[in-house]
């Protein structure tokens, strides 16, 4: 996803890149769930659900790092998120989140 995103060996390609860390974030990789995350929080298009998801991952990243202090940059990007997530959007990510750990638990 990381050689996608910045054209690395690769063409620039950033549905590809989601793509990859799309999946590599459903199998619990933190640091594809952050980025994901951001990504999705930060987009200005597509549906309003897109940022709500984007802060479902953060939140999944967040939680899964705990205090390692290496792992500071997926903190900040969190709570950067969530100053400027709306309550309805903090609202759907939790929901989001809830339906997302009950598929994964089948």
């Amino acid at each position: 996803a990381r050689m996608y995103l910045d054209g690395n060996g690769v063409k620039r390609d950033g549905r590809i890149a989601l793509q990859w860390l799309s999946a590599a974030a459903d199998k619990n990789h933190i640091e594809a769930q952050a980025v994901l995350g951001n990504l999705l929080f930060a987009s200005k298009s597509g549906p309003s659900s897109r940022r709500a998801r984007g802060l479902m991952y953060l939140i999944m990243a967040r939680e899964a790092v705990g205090a390692k202090p290496e792992e500071q940059w997926i903190v900040d990007q969190y709570e950067t998120a969530m100053a400027a997530a709306s309550e309805p959007e903090r609202q759907r990510a939790q929901e989001e989140l809830g339906a997302f750990l009950k598929r994964r638990s089948r």
